[in-house]
């Protein structure tokens, strides 16, 4: 690499927010593993998700539970594919990047709320459809039996 692209590197690496540069110098200093020091605890896989030991349990679910005042033995209990060193391991780790951590949950929750808007918009014609046939049931429902098309039969005429 010649000397203008490693400059330009640098200096872009020198507007990153804190936090980001942070990051980069963790991620740097453990081989590209931003979790080396969790001993396995939390992994990223390919979306991008933090992820607890070998489960599929997602960093921001033990967080949550973490953070209404569950224990890490009730939050083993609740999500049983959890080891509970590992969710120790998540806690602590969580405490000694709490920016870090805090900016990755914001992202998600923004995210999740644009992928929640997204879907909402797509099933309006399908939801506005569905309002319509339920307003036409009611609406056929509030007409007295009398008026009906077809009358109810009582049984043989006297």
């Amino acid at each position: 690499m010649s000397q203008p692209n490693v400059e330009g590197i640098l200096d872009q690496i020198e507007q990153l927010p804190q936090a980001d540069r942070r990051l980069l110098e963790q991620r740097l200093a453990s081989g590209g593993d931003a979790f080396a020091d969790t001993g396995g605890a939390l992994r990223t896989d390919n979306t991008g998700t933090v992820r607890i030991g070998r489960s599929r349990v997602t960093l921001d679910v033990v967080l949550a539970d973490y953070r209404s005042g569950m224990t890490p033995e009730e939050i083993v209990r609740q999500l049983d594919t959890l080891d509970l060193a590992d969710v120790y391991a998540a806690i602590a780790y969580y405490h000694r990047h709490r920016a870090e951590v805090d900016e990755y949950l914001h992202k998600r929750e923004v995210a999740a709320d644009a992928l929640r808007r997204e879907i909402e918009v797509a099933q309006r014609p399908g939801q506005e459809a569905r309002r319509a046939r339920s307003k036409g049931r009611r609406a056929r429902s509030e007409v007295p039996d009398c008026l009906q098309s077809d009358p109810p039969v009582d049984g043989p005429s006297a």
